[in-house]
């Protein structure tokens, strides 16, 4: 009977770690079923040329000097100043220095290849009566050469030769006039200094 008993104990404790066995299996088995979960890896953007320009773009651009045309520039004649503040990339104002006189307003514009300042001039009513372009002010020498391109730019703007073809003064400056339906033009040179002033088709000048 005792023999018949310790064999049942035997098969009993056999059973037990066999179950344990396959459980641990199990176990294992569906740990390893599990799929290992990558790791999250994320690009550093490195920006491209292309995405550097358009940011470049797409900022605002300081200090951009507006193209201006001889159109707009004589479109400026019979306007009321207040109308003109915000043209040509904005005016400023332009007052006698001791703040007695308003003259007009001040801009500066690209006209063809390069940069000059503009000049307007009202009379009583704030009604704008000349415009003057400086091309040169007596800083450097004009060559003729440039006086040519410009005597050249304003005929084919004009679409007409000059009325007034080189008269020449006392001083040793030579003119040339352009007359329009409504206004005229007239190319200044003096030695060191050019300059094309823009005024409305009126009085004996005209």
């Amino acid at each position: 009977m005792k023999k018949k008993t310790g064999i049942l104990v035997i098969l009993m404790a056999a059973f037990v770690f066999a179950a344990c066995g396959q459980k641990a299996v199990i176990k294992e088995s569906e740990t390893a079923k599990e799929p290992v979960k990558e790791q999250e890896f994320v690009e550093e953007k490195v920006p491209s040329e292309e995405d550097e320009s358009a940011e470049e773009k797409a900022a605002p651009a300081e200090n951009v000097v507006y193209e201006a045309t001889f159109q707009e520039l004589a479109a400026l004649l019979g306007k009321q100043d207040p109308e003109t503040a915000n043209l040509l990339g904005g005016g400023e104002e332009n007052w006698t220095e001791d703040k007695s006189f308003y003259i007009g307003r001040i801009y500066q514009v690209q006209l063809f290849d390069a940069q000059y300042p503009v000049y307007t001039s009202c009379d009583e009513n704030m009604i704008v009566n000349s415009v003057s372009i400086w091309l040169a002010n007596g800083e450097r020498k004009v060559s003729k050469e440039e006086v040519e391109q410009w005597f050249q730019r304003l005929t084919e703007f004009a679409g007409t030769d000059p009325v007034y073809d080189e008269i020449s003064s006392e001083a040793g400056s030579k003119k040339w006039q352009w007359k329009l339906e409504d206004k005229f033009l007239s190319l200044m040179w003096t030695g060191d200094i050019l300059s094309i002033s823009m005024n409305p088709a009126v009085g004996e000048l005209y």
